[in-house]
């Protein structure tokens, strides 16, 4: 067994989180670049290197600040022959590029999900992974725990009512507007949003079919 998926094994101990590694698994295995908003822990971007174990395939960790376990995810990816890169920043600052799939992870807040999500959408070839659904599917993450929305509608980017809405109410918006994207999967934490019909290609500033 390789040292990721021992990594794996141990970190994940209930049933859900290694049924809910098993579908990101299954969904990030389909695709040759995918990049993760949020990766500090480290915990989704080792299932997703494990996903990309195989053949020439690339990761790519998006964050405010690196840390030992992003540094980690960069040594991983290595040992198994993943192209990893970290690129630190604010989501709605990331440049925009084509991907196969993104796994989103970040401060929950269906308002800052919706906005990375209606921007990156055009780019994104097969799949969106979304985690936290559950938890903060009715109410952000800043309204669970009662931060100061005010701070962190400025953090994040958004209005108040942005910064207060749930993951459920961002992935509803984004659908309504998006309407070549569905939901094809949700468990526990996990929600999978993917493509109706394949996305146009961008070619030096131009599209084509």
């Amino acid at each position: 067994m390789s040292d990721v998926k021992n990594r794996i094994n141990a970190i994940l101990t209930s049933e859900a989180a290694k049924q809910t590694a098993a579908i990101i698994n299954k969904f990030a295995g389909q695709c040759d670049t995918i990049v993760e908003f949020g990766s500090r822990g480290a915990v989704s971007g080792t299932i997703l290197i494990d996903a990309l174990t195989g053949r020439k395939r690339r990761l790519i960790g998006v964050d405010l600040v690196s840390d030992e376990t992003t540094d980690s995810l960069a040594k991983m990816a290595e040992s198994v022959g993943v192209s990893y890169q970290f690129w630190r920043g604010h989501t709605s600052q990331y440049p925009l590029h084509e991907m196969d799939g993104l796994l989103w992870d970040t401060f929950h807040a269906g308002g800052a999900l919706f906005m990375d999500l209606d921007r990156m959408a055009p780019y994104i070839q097969k799949y969106i992974m979304v985690l936290g659904v559950m938890s903060f599917g009715e109410l952000s993450e800043a309204s669970a725990k009662k931060f100061d929305m005010a701070a962190v509608s400025r953090e994040l980017g958004v209005d108040e009512t942005g910064a207060a809405l749930g993951m459920k109410a961002g992935i509803a918006k984004f659908l309504a507007k998006n309407t070549d994207w569905v939901q094809v999967h949700e468990f526990a934490e996990l929600a999978i949003l993917g493509r109706k019909v394949p996305a146009t290609s961008r070619v030096f500033g131009k599209t084509k079919a």
